[in-house]
């Protein structure tokens, strides 16, 4: 099984059995949902923001909020684009990138 690293983030605790649970059933659930899972299962809101590139990458930060509070979370996204402007530029594909074909 995974090792799992509980985080306090001020939200409600989902049950450790619970999450074991979850990653029993699926081994690679971990892998492929990364740092979304917890909100997923358990429901809070979540917003993905651009914030810069790393080797002409994409990145982008995760905010959650608790219950109901998705209105926070668009506040948060807002002042974080007016402070700093995502360009709207795709980046470059090169022929040494690595492109997934996975559908």
């Amino acid at each position: 099984m995974a090792s799992l690293r509980v985080i306090n983030a001020g939200f409600p605790r989902m049950s450790n059995s619970l999450i074991e649970a979850v990653v029993d059933k699926v081994p690679d659930l971990v892998t492929m949902g990364g740092l979304t899972i917890i909100s997923n299962i358990y429901g809070n809101p979540a917003v993905s923001i651009p914030v810069g590139t790393v080797n002409d990458l994409p990145v982008g930060m995760q905010v959650l909020a608790r219950h109901h509070r998705d209105a926070e979370l668009f506040d948060v996204a807002l002042h974080v684009e007016r402070e700093n402007p995502w360009p709207l530029v795709a980046p470059a594909v090169t022929a040494g990138s690595a492109v997934s074909t996975a559908v």
